[in-house]
């Protein structure tokens, strides 16, 4: 989400997660790599008055992230 800063993640597929237990995320200016329990931790719900059929899911803000951004590859 743009606007409020965050990106939001699948809280069933965070939550029974059996194979991976980071997630990397990288767009057009960072990256990071998250520990799937801190997402699930400090993520929150945003519901929505219409929520069109969406999954539920875990939003976590930027700031959150900080701490876990890495340097891409090249």
């Amino acid at each position: 989400m743009w606007n409020s800063k965050q990106y939001g993640f699948n809280h069933y597929i965070l939550d029974n997660a059996k194979t991976f237990d980071f997630v990397v995320i990288e767009d057009e200016v960072e990256m990071f790599r998250i520990p799937r329990e801190v997402m699930l931790e400090k993520g929150k719900f945003m519901h929505f008055k219409n929520n069109g059929g969406f999954e539920l899911q875990t939003f976590v803000s930027l700031a959150t992230l900080e701490p876990y951004k890495i340097q891409p590859r090249i």
